[in-house]
């Protein structure tokens, strides 16, 4: 079955569209479903750029191939996603997918606009069934649980009564809605190296293996940009078969997959290879205890330090580890062959968890003498290996510079249709970052099939006719009992073959190509009356002279604060530089008493939740509130950029990339470095603005806007907003902001 869906499934080319643009034509059935959310959103209105938006996932879906689509805040890119992807899917009887980089989009998506998509098209919840899928990590495992319970200390008891309780009222329990402390969940949270599977005692009632069969029953795959990660390099497959994927806040997801590809060897490593398993060799222990001392001695690093392992890595006292290892490693295959001989009957299940604990340690001695292996020889060509200072001693990393060829072959290739959007993919004029690091760019540099359009509705030359096969509903339904979902892919080979060549609201497999196709929406709210651009005048270069920086930069947001009332988001590219500005301003914030909250004291969840419970509040934030963050209304009237999030220059995987780019005879500053930057900075301005009623200052606290010739082409990227660079322009235009707001709303 698996065979015959991959002969199936075309695969991508550099064959050139004739078409020479995406289809942004909307078939009649589409139109009438989206006409139709008038009917249970209050005040929607049907906006033309959300139907070009779902005309262009309909013609990918159609024809099959990868579409890339900037769409503005504000389009209703979720809806218009959904609407095409569900008709789709049901219309052939296959199994989607979606990805997102936040966990507060899987819930938007499964709680609200699911349940709108499915009316939209005349559907009933129980006809299509969809599923948030999380990582192993988030489902309680029963027999850990037990065995914790047999030594929780006294004063954990109550906790781990709370813990029963919660478990026999949830059939599917999980970390984000277990009243327990994160330490006690680690120790009962499900452990992939701890995980009997079907020969646990406690199989059929696993919370993980429960969620596990809803995910093969449901239609729709909801999950998050690591879980995808993890599912593409997985050597057994973490997620059930899905033919067609929409990849949103799709801008990280080529730098998620790349980081989870980097492997680790740490101190907590080299305790759990010489500590944990059922083979104890002493002299594991000693060894590895010898070579974490050996690195601290040799790379000197204090925490937060790194530094490049370019040639073998040369320890004197690695071989010894190393023998150490396999020494082991004998004595684990010894035991294994002992095992399979001392139980029988009613003792299989003893053998198995002995035998799955001794394979669990094989494979850590393996990997562990595997890394040391590759680390000893000189740098690879796409590999960068470094060492970095810890809490406790040096860790080594090794990974992929780019995953560029890996994703395209791994999901791209892999999928009838793929889908990545998002509010910010293009940099400057083009998505050629983006492009890049999908793998969707050739060894020459070339964009692999590309064919870019702005915001028009063009049809094709090959344009088809409607299939006129309607049901009175907006989609066709699939025969199946009710209730039952209906029958998957891997059944239905021959139902898709019938389908090839049909076109339509739903149809697929049209054509024989691969086409990888750019669309670019701009948002529909009116930047000029909605926002400032604020960009002082009067603040030096940071690279020059950082404490007089900082010292303008706290006046220049002491007078934004008083302007506003507070309700900002201070965002800023270090804990460094967030430190230094807030002990600027502490005198002035005492004084004012705006409720301050800052990341540096709690996780970015509960910060979140504390700005918004005042208006008045002031929010210090890193990197997690430069994108994904969601306040609308007059909670947030500003937003802080204080520098250009340029990468991190010392970060191995950022100097390997510039290194490849030299290399390669292009220049890695306009490839890499600042198209990143672009990139988070129209994320981080883009919180401002999440609705029609919204407005605000976006400031941005960096000269080199006006003063670096790169300036301009940031500026170019950034919405629409009204510009003003004096704080006299900046105050009678925020007041007018607000006056043209009441009269409108009058």
């Amino acid at each position: 079955k698996r065979a015959a869906l991959q002969k199936s499934t075309p695969r991508m080319t550099t064959t050139p569209d004739n078409s020479g643009s995406i289809r942004t034509d909307v078939p009649e059935a589409l139109e009438r479903a989206f006409s139709s959310l008038s009917e249970h959103i209050p005040g929607f209105q049907l906006r033309q750029k959300q139907l070009e938006f779902a005309g262009a996932c309909n013609t990918t879906l159609q024809h099959s191939g990868t579409l890339l689509i900037e769409a503005g805040t504000g389009i209703g890119k979720t809806l218009g996603y959904l609407i095409p992807l569900i008709a789709y899917a049901r219309r052939n009887q296959v199994r989607v997918a979606i990805s997102t980089e936040t966990r507060n989009l899987q819930q938007q998506i499964l709680k609200k606009d699911l349940p709108l998509a499915l009316k939209a098209l005349g559907l009933q919840n129980q006809e299509f069934r969809a599923e948030v899928c999380m990582g192993a990590s988030n489902y309680l495992c029963i027999r850990r649980m037990h065995r914790v319970g047999k030594e929780i200390p006294p004063d954990r008891a109550e906790e781990y009564e709370r813990l029963l309780q919660f478990h026999s009222e949830n059939s599917i329990a999980m970390r984000t809605e277990a009243p327990v402390s994160p330490p006690l969940w680690s120790k009962v949270g499900r452990d992939p190296e701890d995980c009997l599977g079907r020969k646990c005692m406690y199989y059929d009632h696993s919370p993980y293996f429960l969620a596990r069969e809803r995910w093969r029953q449901a239609h729709l795959l909801i999950m998050n940009h690591s879980l995808l990660a993890a599912h593409l390099e997985s050597k057994s497959q973490l997620l059930p078969d899905f033919r067609a994927i929409v990849v949103d806040e799709a801008h990280g997801v080529a730098e998620t997959i790349n980081r989870s590809r980097v492997a680790r060897m740490g101190p907590a490593e080299f305790d759990l290879l010489a500590r944990s398993g059922l083979i104890q060799n002493p002299e594991l222990l000693q060894s590895g205890e010898a070579l974490k001392k050996e690195l601290s001695h040799v790379f000197r690093l204090e925490p937060g330090h790194r530094v490049r392992i370019r040639r073998g890595l040369r320890l004197s006292l690695l071989p010894g580890f190393l023998e150490s290892c396999r020494n082991t490693l004998r004595m684990v295959d010894e035991r294994m062959e002992q095992e399979e001989d001392l139980f029988s009957g009613e003792e299989d299940r003893l053998q198995s968890e002995n035998m799955l604990e001794l394979q669990f340690q094989k494979n850590r001695l393996n990997e562990a003498i595997g890394f040391f292996e590759e680390l000893s020889l000189d740098e690879k060509s796409n590999f960068v290996r470094w060492a970095e200072g810890g809490r406790n001693g040096v860790e080594l990393f090794s990974g992929p510079v780019q995953s560029g060829p890996f994703i395209r072959q791994r999901l791209i290739e892999s999928q009838d249709a793929s889908i990545f959007c998002s509010a910010t993919l293009k940099t400057g004029q083009d998505f050629r970052f983006v492009r890049q690091g999908l793998g969707l760019i050739d060894d020459r540099g070339n964009a692999v099939n590309s064919t870019s359009q702005e915001s028009q509705s063009v049809r094709s030359a090959d344009e088809a006719t409607e299939s006129g096969e309607e049901t009175g509903r907006m989609v066709d339904t699939i025969q199946s009992e009710p209730g039952n979902p209906p029958t998957w892919p891997g059944a239905s080979a021959d139902f898709r073959e019938q389908e090839r060549g049909k076109e339509g609201f739903g149809a697929g497999f049209v054509g024989d190509s691969f086409q990888v196709k750019e669309l670019s929406l701009p948002s529909p709210f009116d930047y000029p009356n909605q926002a400032l651009l604020y960009l002082p005048t009067n603040i030096p270069d940071p690279q020059t002279n950082e404490q007089q920086y900082n010292e303008r930069c706290a006046a220049e947001i002491q007078n934004l604060l008083t302007l506003t009332g507070g309700g900002c988001f201070l965002l800023f590219t270090s804990r460094k530089s967030l430190k230094q500005i807030r002990e600027l301003l502490q005198h002035y914030l005492d004084q004012t008493g705006f409720p301050v909250i800052s990341q540096l004291d709690m996780d970015a969840g509960r910060a979140l939740t504390e700005f918004k419970k005042d208006p008045a509040s002031v929010l210090f934030g890193l990197a997690s509130f430069w994108q994904g963050v969601d306040v609308s209304g007059d909670d947030l009237r500003s937003v802080v950029l204080c520098r250009i999030p340029f990468q991190v220059p010392d970060d191995p995987l950022v100097e390997a990339r510039i290194e490849q780019e030299k290399e390669a005879g292009h220049m890695p500053f306009l490839t890499i470095q600042l198209p990143h930057a672009i990139l988070r900075l129209k994320q981080g301005a883009g919180r401002l603005i999440r609705g029609e009623k919204d407005r605000g200052i976006i400031a941005i606290l960096d000269p080199r806007l006006r003063t670096r010739g790169y300036g301009r082409t940031i500026l170019d990227s950034l919405p629409p907003a009204r510009r003003v660079e004096s704080r006299r322009a900046l105050e009678e235009g925020y007041r007018d902001l607000w006056q043209s707001s009441r009269i409108a709303d009058t």
